[in-house]
């Protein structure tokens, strides 16, 4: 195995508009043991002609498949990783690489990843416009990893995150059959099983397109207020629930005593109200902030995590 090879992944789908600045970005890394695996996920713009141009690079591999949506087409991806790669890293197709993240991320992994621990990298962002301006980003918090945390909140964007050999065959041992998204799947595995490293410096420009602006670039009252709409709506009810039964069945067996307990107290902890009731009052899960403790906790007490 090449010790310091990263491959970069990335699923593509109708996104012309931003692709060269972000290849150029990734190919242009300070470090240059670098891969690129692009899996074009169905597009109908012009993105496979525009993908066609990068075929004859050495350290490019493009793959044409249909649409399988976000998830499954980075689940296809990793099931095409190169056997031969020390490192897997995430990438969205809009965004801008700073020149130094592979580099960091591999710094970053490579304790670890000399005594064979699984681990997981990822790290802040900054905001930027469709056109790459800085935006203000309200409600800045530093989040500190935790499995306790994995359970019920995301952390590591999938655009920043990066993962030994150790943490890819984790996660690639079986993929979930209820998940809200990959990169989040990832962070819970890793959480439970290895290590995270959060690195609180901004290693890409994260673009806040007009159609996602939902991210970092809203206000933690907006935020909040749309997440808290779409559980009591019901649209995610018990999806948090769902993916935790997932990682007890897949992996709950090579969890530390401590880890299983807090999983299979989520996952078995009934529905009636006595139950949700004293679930929310003693649960260990956290989330990050005084605020997302107190609205997670409602949402046990209505059911709709």
């Amino acid at each position: 195995m090449e010790e310091r090879t990263v491959q970069v992944a990335l699923s593509t789908f109708n996104g012309e508009g931003y692709l060269d600045a972000l290849v150029s970005s990734v190919l242009g890394q300070s470090h240059s043991d670098l891969r690129l695996l692009i899996r074009d996920d169905g597009s109908t713009d012009g993105t496979r002609e525009l993908l066609a141009k990068y075929e004859d690079l050495p350290s490019v591999r493009v793959t044409y498949g249909p649409n399988l949506g976000v998830v499954h087409s980075f689940f296809a991806l990793l099931q095409h990783v190169d056997p031969d790669v020390a490192y897997v890293a995430f990438c969205d197709q809009d965004d801008v690489w700073k020149p130094d993240k592979i580099e960091r991320a591999v710094a970053a992994l490579h304790p670890l990843t000399s005594r064979g621990i699984p681990a997981l990298y990822c790290s802040d962002q900054e905001l930027v416009d469709e056109y790459l301006s800085p935006l203000r980003s309200y409600g800045k918090v530093h989040p500190r990893p935790a499995f306790e945390n994995a359970l019920v909140q995301n952390i590591a964007p999938g655009c920043t995150m990066a993962f030994n050999r150790p943490a890819y065959e984790l996660v690639v041992k079986e993929f979930p059959r209820h998940v809200r998204m990959h990169d989040w799947w990832v962070y819970q595995v890793i959480s439970g099983l290895g290590e995270v490293i959060y690195d609180r410096h901004a290693t890409i420009l994260y673009r806040q397109q007009p159609d996602n602006v939902v991210g970092g670039a809203a206000t933690p009252a907006v935020r909040w207020s749309r997440r808290v709409r779409r559980f009591v709506e019901g649209r995610e009810a018990h999806r948090m629930t769902d993916q935790a039964a997932e990682l007890l069945r897949i992996h709950g067996d090579a969890l530390d005593p401590a880890k299983q307990r807090i999983l299979r107290r989520f996952v078995d902890r009934g529905r009636g109200l006595p139950a949700r009731v004293w679930y929310a009052l003693t649960t260990e899960l956290r989330r990050q902030t005084f605020l997302e403790n107190v609205a997670f906790r409602l949402l046990v007490l209505l059911d709709r995590v």
